[in-house]
């Protein structure tokens, strides 16, 4: 779950969405549909549909407006679905953890990894 937050998911508002498609996975959805239910930009919230439908996560019924186009949730895969389904109660439960695990990059990995290696007088911390 944390490799696809990571990987995959690059802000809160973004899970946000995609987590309502999921909740509300028997309808297609408008952008200005889900933006009045997130209280948020229909023009941002298009374009994070267009992203995670090109990651797998959703289908589109195109129209010839791309405010029209209509998105539902379905996963690419079964395992991915699985995936969504953790990370949904996971955020439900424990909505902070998510949140930290979106936003820890991999450079704060690799400095704290760094950090590991620098040198310090004898009782410096």
């Amino acid at each position: 779950m944390k490799t696809l937050l990571q990987k995959n998911i690059d802000s809160v508002h973004q899970l946000e969405v995609l987590l309502l498609l999921r909740r509300y996975s028997d309808r297609g959805w408008l952008a200005r549909e889900i933006a009045r239910e997130l209280y948020t930009e229909p023009l941002a919230v298009a374009d994070e549909l267009k992203r995670l439908e090109k990651l797998g996560f959703l289908t589109c019924v195109s129209a010839s407006n791309p405010l029209e186009d209509r998105y539902r949730y379905q996963a690419a895969t079964p395992e991915l679905d699985t995936v969504m389904t953790d990370l949904s109660e996971a955020y439900r439960s424990y909505r902070f953890r998510v949140i930290d695990a979106i936003f820890a990059t991999p450079e704060d990995h690799i400095k704290h990894f760094s950090d590991a290696f620098k040198f310090r007088k004898e009782g410096e911390k």
